[in-house]
């Protein structure tokens, strides 16, 4: 599974305690003839992990790194973003 283009969509709250943060990424899935890519939305709250929404299963650390490079190319922290 790769995960790749991390889109932040919504950042909803009015403090750092209770932010909650939506984004899109690009999974593709597969090898060689079988690839298969979409977009899947992800959630997470201030201090937690990000999670996809339709499942709540765990998005995989590679998604972390994702936001943090979104965050540098930005110039600010996510929830002073707009979006």
């Amino acid at each position: 599974m790769k995960i790749t283009n991390f889109r932040l969509t919504e950042v909803i709250g009015k403090n750092a305690i209770d932010y909650k943060f939506r984004a899109l990424v690009d999974v593709e899935t597969g090898c060689l003839w079988f690839k298969k890519k979409e977009k899947r939305e992800i959630f997470k709250h201030y201090i937690g992990y990000w999670h996809y929404t339709e499942t709540g299963e765990m998005a995989c650390s590679n998604v972390d790194n994702l936001c943090r490079a979104f965050v540098a190319k930005n110039g600010k922290e996510l929830e002073n973003i707009e979006i």
